[in-house]
């Protein structure tokens, strides 16, 4: 069986010999027994149905090329408590596989603390969260960064006495790799032509939609396997919130990222998301306030 690419949703039975997949394929589901198949670049949501849950022992000779990633993050029965004041209450969900996940609540419904929960930024008082089937509850934000978790928070969080560039280069903090850090760059400045003409300017100088190009891009350089976008067009004019949503719509369908979007706008839900998860009230309720 051979798929072209850009193909979405295929399903293998069992006992499938030399299968070969095109790029940017994604929700392709295997059965039992199935051997030598081979993944173009950017393949997602790549599932295996096993009988004994050993991949090894069903599974022979698969080969992925560059980017594909089946990646997922569980969170399962997680509490964040203040004092006597409960902010996460036993919330669980799982997302991945080159989906856009909407994530919606009223104010103090506990979506931006969920997202510090995952990163490591806040303790979790309960539950566990899990990357790839391996439990990343208790590690460092450092270290979850370098499994390719990113968050950008609400309220873009840039240097404003830096420049642009410099800001730039701040993502790119961990990695080591100068020659792929500055390939990386250039393609985050043709990802954000705005920006690219402004490397120079102090980010005080930018305009509200430039610097949410920024914040992103910088996000971009850690090369982020799963992308937390906390209100990332909240605070931007009309068309800039336009550009950005169908930049973020773009990016979906050329890298396949994976990204998990806390919003309050349901229309904005609705237009991005694959699936949404509401937390902390109806969608009615949430629109009327």
């Amino acid at each position: 069986n051979t798929f072209g690419n850009s193909c979405v949703n295929n399903d293998f039975g069992d006992n499938c010999l030399y299968n070969t997949c095109g790029n940017i394929c994604r929700h392709i589901d295997f059965g039992n027994y199935c051997i030598n198949n081979t993944f173009g670049n950017y393949c997602f949501a790549i599932k295996f149905l096993t009988i004994s849950g050993n991949l090894s022992n069903y599974f022979k000779n698969i080969r992925f090329e560059n980017g594909c990633e089946n990646m997922e993050i569980k969170v399962q029965i997680l509490t964040r408590r203040f004092g006597f004041v409960t902010a996460v209450d036993n919330i669980s969900f799982t997302f991945g596989s080159g989906d856009i996940f909407g994530f919606i609540g009223p104010n103090g419904a506990g979506k931006s603390t969920t997202l510090k929960s995952v990163m490591g930024l806040v303790p979790k008082s309960d539950g566990h969260v899990y990357w790839d089937n391996t439990e990343i509850t208790s590690l460092k934000t450092k270290d979850i960064v370098g499994e390719g978790i990113i968050l950008c928070p609400e309220g873009r969080r840039i240097f404003p006495d830096l420049t642009v560039d410099e800001n730039i280069a701040a993502g790119a903090y961990l990695r080591k790799d100068k020659a792929e850090i500055a390939r990386d760059r250039d393609w985050v400045y043709e990802l954000f032509p705005r920006i690219a003409g402004r490397t120079w300017r102090l980010v005080a100088t930018l305009s509200g939609g430039e610097q949410q190009m920024l914040a992103i891009g910088r996000a971009l350089m850690c090369k982020p396997k799963m992308l937390l976008l906390d209100e990332p067009f909240g605070a931007l004019d009309v068309i800039s919130r336009s550009d950005m949503q169908d930049w973020l719509v773009s990016m979906k369908k050329s890298l396949g990222r994976t990204c998990l979007l806390v919003t309050h706008d349901i229309d904005e839900a609705i237009y991005l998301s694959d699936r949404i998860l509401v937390i902390g009230g109806t969608p009615a309720s949430i629109r009327a306030e």
